[in-house]
C-alpha cells in the first residue's frame, strides 16, 4: 500500500515534469501560465489565479485555511 505523503510526493513530480516540459523562454511564458492557470482553476475552491500589472502570476489560498497566508509570486 502507497503512504499519503507517496502519493502526494508522486503527483508534485508529476506536475514538475509536466511544467518542466513545456517550451519556453524569457518573455515568451505564456504556455507555461496557461498551464498553472489550468491548475489553479481545478482548485478554484481553494486557490485563486490573478495576474498583476507586470504580467506575473500571483496565487492566493482561499477560505479559513489561507487566512494570514502570504500569496506566492510566480515570475
Amino acid at each position: 500500500m502507497t503512504a499519503p505523503s507517496d502519493r502526494r510526493r508522486a503527483t508534485h513530480e508529476q506536475w514538475l515534469l509536466e511544467i518542466t516540459s513545456i517550451p519556453t523562454a524569457a518573455g515568451r511564458e505564456q504556455r507555461v501560465v496557461r498551464w498553472i492557470q489550468s491548475w489553479a482553476k481545478k482548485r478554484a475552491k481553494r486557490l485563486s489565479f490573478e495576474r498583476d500589472r507586470h504580467g506575473n502570476v500571483v496565487l492566493r489560498s482561499r477560505g479559513k485555511a489561507g487566512k494570514g497566508q502570504a500569496p506566492l509570486y510566480i515570475t
